[in-house]
């Protein structure tokens, strides 16, 4: 997007691309508050100027089957400074 990439210009970057693995990838982030889908596009991101270290991150998907509790499935990253 526009914005993703005048942030990216702006010095920060995005960890899912500098992550030591990736859980969930293909996933998207948003979902409408419908089950989990793959294909789309990842609209959340996690933006870091320098980060020390980038352990593994993920899209976070519902444990059950059904209805999630929000319209975005969360992203997650361990990030060290």
């Amino acid at each position: 997007s526009e914005t993703h990439r005048l942030l990216a210009a702006a010095g920060l970057a995005d960890t899912w691309d500098l992550a030591s693995g990736r859980a969930n990838a293909g996933f998207d982030t948003y979902n409408a508050f419908d089950p989990a889908r793959r294909g789309g596009e990842r609209i959340d991101w996690i933006l870091a100027r320098n980060p020390r270290a980038v352990g593994p991150t993920a899209i976070v998907l519902p444990p059950e089957p059904g209805k999630p509790p929000s319209d975005h499935h969360p992203v997650v990253v361990e990030l060290a400074f």
